[in-house]
């Protein structure tokens, strides 16, 4: 009888398994991609699973080979190389998909994939067909062996090694390398075969720990293992989609993101770019990929950016600002972040986000050029300037306000106008937005002048002040507020000396009227009396004689008043009397110069908030100029009138000379006078009390007809100064 057993291959089995073999081969390709760019948790479950779908895929293959030869016999299978026979091609699968799915893989992890996978196969054959249990025996022929060996390791290198394999864009070429692989594991099984004989035993022996293969389980086995391989493709194709779709996402941020971004591996070769690398430096991704970062930069900042690159390398992130080459040959201004790329906690390449300030530097280097511009033009002005902003707190004060105030800025900012005053003053009344100017002009919108203020300096002492208060605001909105004062306390003291000396003066003009004012007086004094030491006297001289006399005090106490200098003090006084005081001093002068005064008002009259002596020596003046304008003599109209809005005016109206409209408008200035030896210091110092007193001056003028002087009050109006002194604005 011929030992050898006949075998004849099933073709319907031959190509199934050989669509299993493509099919797997495809499964494990793609798994190599998937896990390349998985991470952590999903890396495990597609490696775990992709090892053991693979590996039971090529095990279903072997055993769905070696079912399709028919030796007509009975055969079984030994249940412990069964399953070794299938943990080979999982541990092998293993291995190769960890060697292939390394980023940085290259010639050396492909060779080794391919040997770890063409031993596990190569195992996985000659274990399973000696599991192989019958009545008889194997034995190889080396030869056939060796040529079988040798062609699934060539076949397998050939695979691994062409370098389309692994694209990830073109599914067409590994469907090429899957169909070369799955002939590599489909071929170790035919040509393995081939190299066994199958002979006949005639003695037949008892063998344990084996089971047999029906057709029906086979069915059963093979149908489990396919719904197990079909589950796992399922839940990998589903993570293959979650990855695709987060790739997709991370691809459109790397490609669309505004600022430019290089990847670039350990040594500084550049990986990839995207769009605004093109955008903003001119490199497109074939003019830069492969190239070194280095190369775009700046010559002066390569040690600069080699130090924190291979700190980055270390797994650090940095920030700093070099310059880049523009492709055009420009030099430009680039905000760099590096990021370093790890894969497994190890760094395999650093992420370069750069952004182009080279526009943004120039701003701001201008913009700081005109900040040191403007702050040297405010201090070197010898006005306070004080800056606050919308909730009153310091944001500047230049030199000039040191200067006056004794503070610095350090130690001003961020205080608001009460914690000033407060650290100077703290006994003085408590500020509050209802009675502080600066903090009503701010929140008002509407600028504030203060003519004369009384403030203080760091070391306590006071000194008088003029400030201006403008508010910024934004569409409605305050956003601040610019104060500018300066110190008049030397002003304040030249007008009040230009006060007295225009007293002086005035009361030195009316000394000829008021000598004739007196002497009229003291003459009719001297013939009652000389009637009276005659023996004529009678009860009706003493009444005349003390009438005259309180004429006489009347006028002596009116020029004191006038000539001795007095504390300023303003009280509630009411306009009508106070004009008469003055009438009653020049009517005298008057009808020297042949001039009536016509009174055109009625008591009582409105009343004014004033320092009475201040007014008093304004309307003298007045009257004194009109009167000292009629050489030939004529009226003086003086009236008093009330207006509906609550304001009354007072009218000095003469018949004199006028004043040509050229010189109207410089009347008030000093030193500037129509008269020969006047000084032009009498109107202006008239006008600074009227200002004061809340009072508006106009003059109106024709030559040879007259000029009528008009001033203007409010009831009640009061001087445009605080009642208690504050610090320094």
């Amino acid at each position: 009888m011929d030992p050898y057993l006949p075998g004849n291959y099933y073709v319907y089995l031959i190509a199934c398994s050989f669509m299993i073999s493509v099919l797997t081969s495809y499964f494990a390709m793609d798994m190599a991609i998937k896990l390349r760019q998985a991470d952590n948790y999903a890396r495990t479950v597609l490696l775990v699973g992709g090892s053991f779908s693979m590996g039971t895929g090529m095990w279903t293959m072997q055993f769905m080979s070696i079912l399709s030869l028919d030796l007509s016999i009975h055969a079984k299978y030994e249940v412990f190389l069964t399953l070794l026979s299938l943990l080979w091609p999982i541990t092998a699968s293993l291995g190769a998909l960890l060697l292939l799915s390394r980023k940085d893989s290259g010639f050396r992890s492909l060779f080794w994939a391919a040997v770890t996978l063409s031993a596990g196969i190569i195992l996985m054959h000659f274990t399973a067909i000696g599991s192989i249990r019958f009545d008889g025996y194997i034995r190889y022929r080396p030869l056939l062996a060796a040529n079988a060996v040798g062609l699934v390791v060539f076949l397998l290198l050939a695979a691994f090694l062409w370098k389309p394999m692994l694209n990830t864009r073109a599914p067409r070429w590994r469907l090429a390398s899957s169909f070369l692989l799955g002939i590599a594991v489909w071929c170790i099984h035919y040509f393995g075969v081939r190299s066994a004989s199958f002979l006949r035993e005639t003695v037949q022996q008892e063998r344990h720990w084996s089971f047999s293969l029906t057709p029906g389980l086979l069915a059963i086995v093979m149908g489990i293992v396919i719904v197990i391989i079909f589950c796992l493709a399922l839940l990998f194709a589903i993570i293959g989609k979650q990855m695709k779709t987060s790739q997709s996402h991370h691809q459109s941020l790397f490609e669309q993101n505004p600022d430019m971004i290089f990847s670039v591996d350990t040594e500084g070769i550049i990986l990839n770019t995207n769009l605004s690398v093109l955008t903003s430096m001119g490199y497109g991704k074939r003019l830069s990929m492969g190239q070194s970062f280095f190369q775009m930069i700046a010559p002066q900042d390569h040690e600069l950016f080699r130090s924190y690159f291979q700190k980055s390398v270390q797994g650090d992130s940095f920030e700093f600002v070099i310059q880049l080459l523009h492709a055009e040959g420009s030099v430009r201004d680039v905000f760099i972040r590096t990021v370093p790329m790890t894969d497994d906690s190890i760094t395999q390449g650093v992420y370069i986000i750069g952004r182009d300030i080279t526009e943004t530097k120039a701003n701001r280097e201008k913009f700081e050029r005109l900040s040191r511009t403007h702050s040297l033009i405010l201090n070197s002005i010898n006005d306070g300037v004080y800056g606050i902003d919308a909730e009153g707190r310091t944001i500047f004060w230049n030199a000039a306000a040191e200067r006056m105030s004794g503070f610095s800025y350090e130690e001003v900012a961020g205080l608001t106008f009460e914690e000033l005053v407060r650290h100077i003053k703290p006994d003085l009344p408590a500020l509050c937005q209802e009675n502080c100017p600066l903090m009503l002009a701010l929140q008002e919108g509407i600028p504030l002048h203060v003519s004369e203020d009384l403030l203080y300096r760091k070391d306590g002492t006071s000194y008088h002040a003029e400030y201006h208060v403008y508010p910024i605001r934004s569409e409605h909105m305050p956003l601040g507020a610019v104060i500018t004062f300066i110190d008049i306390t030397e002003r304040k003291r030249t007008e009040e000396l230009m006060l007295s000396s225009e007293k002086l003066s005035v009361a030195g003009q009316l000394a000829a009227g008021i000598a004739h004012e007196i002497r009229n007086p003291l003459t009719a004094i001297k013939g009652f009396l000389q009637l009276m030491n005659a023996g004529m006297a009678k009860k009706s001289y003493i009444e005349v004689i003390f009438s005259e006399m309180d004429r006489i005090e009347l006028i002596i106490n009116e020029l004191l008043i006038l000539a001795k200098p007095q504390p300023s003090k303003r009280e509630e006084k009411p306009i009508i009397p106070l004009l008469n005081h003055v009438i009653a001093l020049l009517e005298s002068q008057a009808n020297i110069h042949n001039v009536q005064l016509e009174k055109e008002f009625v008591e009582p009259g409105p009343s004014i908030l004033c320092d009475e002596n201040q007014l008093k020596q304004v309307f003298i003046n007045m009257i004194k100029n009109s009167i000292e304008a009629m050489s030939s003599g004529g009226y003086i109209y003086i009236r008093v009138r009330q207006q509906q809005n609550g304001e009354f005016t007072i009218e000095i109206e003469d018949q004199g000379c006028g004043i040509p409209p050229e010189r109207l408008s410089r009347i008030g200035e000093p030193f500037y006078s129509t008269k020969e030896k006047g000084t032009g210091l009498g109107l202006m110092v008239s006008k600074k009390i009227l200002a004061t007193h809340g009072g508006i001056l106009n003059i109106s003028s024709e030559v040879n007809k007259g000029t009528k002087i008009e001033v203007r009050f409010p009831v009640h109006s009061s001087p445009v100064s605080a009642k208690e002194p504050v610090a320094s604005p």
